[in-house]
């Protein structure tokens, strides 16, 4: 624990990062095991007795396979972004902590409402829910970078304004296809689903675009 003066005369409280970043890396090894675990029990192999029963078994867990595999890969573009922020987080506070640990309650959420969506797939209120736990998630997210970076109060008073911004819009935009989603679930609860997608595609356009947008930075972190 580190405390360092502020502006008028009082001690913040400044954390080292490695133990909160440990915390989340193991938060996220933990959800995407039970993630698989619980897509898992849909086998009910008693009733199977031929090879063509099998087939529909498998054949009746497509809805299964296809919330798996969004969630896996929303799961893994809230990992890459909150490791993106962390590169750039210099230390936490209390409120930070705070905010991080909101925003790991509903990471470990995902795989219950998963479980609702793959087994519940002809009602729209499991695929509210999905969608809201993600929208929750991005939101919280968004909170945290906005937080970090407020008048650089975690983040290096030397970072380039175009890397807070850059983050900031894409942060932003994650949040924006699970609202869309939300916002169309009601009337088309498959397109709303496959709205979701766009973040992870958003998320391979950023990382293609990343050298160009934090190259004034990497400059800098060499000098």
């Amino acid at each position: 624990m580190l405390f360092k003066e502020g502006k008028e005369g009082e001690f913040v409280m400044k954390l080292r990062t490695n133990r909160l970043e440990a915390l989340v890396d193991g938060v996220f090894a933990i959800v995407l095991t039970v993630l698989m675990l619980s897509f898992s029990e849909a086998f009910d192999l008693k009733d199977v007795v031929s090879e063509d029963a099998f087939y529909q078994l498998f054949a009746s867990l497509g809805n299964d396979f296809f919330a798996y595999v969004i969630c896996f890969l929303l799961l893994g573009v809230l990992w890459f972004e909150h490791h993106r922020q962390s590169h750039f987080i210099k230390h936490a506070d209390s409120v930070s902590v705070f905010l991080s640990f909101l925003w790991l309650m509903f990471v470990t959420f995902l795989p219950f409402s998963t479980l609702m969506l793959g087994n519940h797939e002809k009602f729209i209120f499991p695929v509210f829910i999905f969608e809201m736990n993600i929208l929750i998630v991005t939101i919280f997210l968004y909170i945290h970078w906005a937080y970090a970076t407020d008048h650089h109060r975690l983040v290096d008073p030397a970072l380039n304004r175009k890397v807070i911004v850059a983050n900031r819009r894409v942060s932003g935009l994650c949040v924006l296809f699970p609202l869309i989603a939300v916002c169309l679930c009601p009337f088309f609860p498959l397109v709303s689903l496959l709205s979701l997608i766009g973040v992870p595609l958003l998320m391979v356009f950023r990382f293609l675009r990343s050298q160009e947008y934090f190259q004034d930075f990497i400059v800098k972190e060499r000098e």
